[in-house]
């Protein structure tokens, strides 16, 4: 989850930049990384005791439909 967040933020970013400069959106892009943040946090909460609970697995799809309801 980790490493594919970070290698989509920076690498793919940083290629797309190279052959084509662009602006990015700072709206949508603050909303992304503060989402990622929180689903990076929760992922590492839910796993340090080494179980996933259903109120864990929950929360997470609790947190997915308020990610699409910010982003609609």
């Amino acid at each position: 989850l980790f490493g594919a967040g970070v290698f989509v933020t920076t690498v793919v970013a940083g290629t797309i930049c190279l052959i084509h400069p662009f602006r990015s959106i700072q709206r949508p892009l603050l909303r992304d990384i503060i989402f990622f943040i929180v689903a990076a946090f929760a992922a590492y909460v839910a796993m340090y005791d080494g179980e996933i609970q259903l109120v864990e697995s929950a929360g997470f799809i609790v947190m997915y439909a308020v990610y699409l309801v910010v982003l609609i």
